[in-house]
């Protein structure tokens, strides 16, 4: 059996598509890839898409020659949305049980769930994903999945919600529109960049990813496959560039060229060779620099961004014993960055990740493998599997039922949900009451209102599901 997922990403620079295909026993394959850059920008300062006529275009020729090479038709597309327009928030709805015998039903839990929404109360904000981490019966007892079938005078709930900005999902929306494709699933890209960079078993520990991004370093708080808050530092790589177009007296791309081919930190044995000259007219002199001048205005920039980050680390994690730090992004692309990182203060837990999917070895397609990997994984609970190219019954299925719940961070299918197993070998901080039917009703929810696996036990959270330094602003 085989699983076509294709995937659309913009962002400020690049157009990327990219399909691959999972078979049994052999994992991931990138057949597919295709990126087009903008020498300006295909988003706005909002973050939504400024011509959706030209991004439109373009994508159908991607589309196009992918179904002329492998005479297969897309139906529906997985979206990533930029990380500029991710915003968390809190949620800590309750309902009080009033039936006559006072057993926690379906309903109480969709009231939760409708509850935790309203949270947002800005127009502007859509709600993609609604993470439940705690449910509380009669403010005593805590667990990990909707206690239908208790007896209890309330219940409550606590959850991540994650919104993005309106006119981002519409303009998305008008692109699908316009090339007659469905939503497969939604993601942001930190969560798919994360599912990337620490996918498997240790995608459940506590970790960090730091995002070098265009014109932003984003970096992501993790733990039980979520994520749990954003901390963005408003200096990216195009800042790099152009401080050290400055200080070289020369256009961008030279810039550009110098910190990506010609800079190499592993190595000092061309330091003192000049690399760099130009006559400056009006002081009627050569000016010169040596690689080792040049590798020390690209530290100066560099370094700052690397303490900047390991003071949000510090204020979020201190109190954590053990995690690890991911680094991802074209800025790893230069020669012997995992030196520069022996600045960071968390040099010992700090690497960078290096793709290993066939056929997807570049760096800018990291966050759509992730993608894939996600929709994939979302899939496996389903009684239906929903691709990008066809539907058909899953087999596991047929095996023995499982409960199903929803995908982690990414939003679930917008016309046929899907939802994924729970992983009933993890323990729970609190034994669990469920009635006899629980599981049978459990999986009858809608996909927005099914809980997603708890991570209370974690020793690095609180129950207010945050890490336990972290300050909610």
């Amino acid at each position: 059996m085989t699983e076509t997922y294709a995937v659309l990403e913009i962002n400020k620079k690049y157009i990327k598509f990219a399909v691959g295909k999972y078979k049994r026993n052999l994992g991931l394959k990138v057949i597919f890839k295709e990126k087009e850059k903008n020498k300006g920008s295909w988003l706005t300062e909002d973050n939504d898409i400024v011509d959706t006529n030209v991004v439109t275009h373009r994508l159908t020729k991607m589309i196009n020659r992918y179904e002329s090479i492998y005479k297969e038709k897309i139906k529906r597309v997985s979206i990533i949305y930029p990380n500029g327009s991710l915003e968390i928030k809190d949620a800590f709805p309750s309902v009080f049980v009033n039936n006559a015998d006072h057993v926690i039903t379906m309903e109480h839990i969709k009231s939760l769930y409708n509850d935790a929404r309203r949270v947002i109360y800005d127009d502007n904000r859509v709600v993609t994903n609604l993470k439940p981490y705690e449910f509380k019966i009669n403010n005593t007892l805590s667990v990990a999945k909707p206690p239908i079938g208790s007896r209890a005078n309330m219940v409550s709930m606590k959850a991540k919600v994650y919104t993005t900005s309106k006119r981002v999902v519409e303009s998305f929306d008008k692109i699908l529109m316009n090339l007659g494709l469905e939503k497969l699933t939604l993601s942001s890209q930190l969560y798919s960049l994360a599912k990337q960079c620490n996918d498997g078993l240790s995608f459940r520990d506590t970790f960090t990813l730091v995002n070098w991004d265009w014109d932003c370093v984003d970096i992501g708080f993790f733990s039980r496959e979520t994520l749990v808050k954003k901390e963005t530092i408003n200096f990216g790589i195009k800042n790099i560039i152009e401080n050290l177009a400055i200080k070289l007296s020369s256009k961008f791309d030279i810039a550009d060229k110098y910190i990506f081919k010609l800079i190499n930190f592993s190595s000092n044995t061309l330091d003192e060779a000049v690399i760099y000259r130009k006559y400056m007219a009006q002081e009627k002199k050569t000016f010169e620099l040596r690689t080792i001048d040049i590798k020390n205005i690209l530290l100066s920039e560099l370094n700052a961004v690397i303490d900047k980050a390991d003071t949000l680390i510090e204020r979020e994690m201190s109190g954590v014993r053990s995690f690890k730090i991911f680094h991802s992004g074209k800025i790893t692309e230069i020669a012997g960055f995992e030196k520069v990182l022996l600045r960071s203060n968390y040099k010992n837990i700090s690497q960078v990740y290096f793709s290993t999917i066939t056929g997807a070895s570049e760096i800018w397609t990291n966050s759509l493998c992730g993608m894939m990997k996600h929709t994939h994984d979302s899939n496996k609970g389903m009684k239906e599997i929903k691709t990008s190219t066809d539907t058909f019954a899953n087999p596991a299925m047929n095996v023995a039922p499982q409960v199903q719940q929803q995908p982690m961070h990414g939003s679930p299918r917008i016309q046929n949900p899907q939802q994924i197993p729970v992983h009933q070998n993890r323990p729970l901080m609190q034994q669990q009451i469920m009635g006899q039917n629980q599981q049978r009703n459990y999986q009858q929810l809608q996909p927005q209102m099914v809980v997603q696996q708890n991570y209370q036990n974690n020793e690095n959270y609180l129950k207010n599901g945050i890490i336990n330094t972290q300050r909610n602003k």
